[in-house]
């Protein structure tokens, strides 16, 4: 068995066992096991404006929630602004990224 092999068993049977740090949630109709890594988060970033006026932006991002999935849970890959349903809630995808079998996912308001 490979480093990589390894490496992907301990997640599947460590970081995404329920009876560790998972849970099973309802992910637009389909019953998956994630990791929700907080319920609420928001981070202020700042930008240089384009302008010479050397004045920052301050620009906002807000996301209610974000978790791990597994990639056997995937069938099409999560894109900004997609509208998921995550146990009963709608929910706009404000980014995700993916190492190795592990899609993160943040998940914005949406606001119908």
């Amino acid at each position: 068995m490979s480093f990589k092999d390894t490496v992907k068993e301990d997640i599947q049977n460590i970081f995404f066992n329920t009876d560790e740090f998972a849970s099973e949630h309802i992910l637009d109709g389909k019953e998956v096991v994630i990791v929700v890594y907080n319920e609420k988060l928001s981070s202020i970033s700042a930008t240089k404006s384009n302008d010479y006026d050397g004045i920052f932006n301050t620009g906002l991002f807000n996301s209610e929630i974000v978790f791990y999935i597994n990639e056997e849970y995937i069938e099409n890959e999560f894109f900004v602004g997609q509208l998921v349903n995550l146990d009963n809630n709608d929910y706009r995808v404000d980014k995700s990224t993916k190492v190795g079998s592990v899609y993160t996912v943040a998940l914005g308001a949406f606001d119908s």
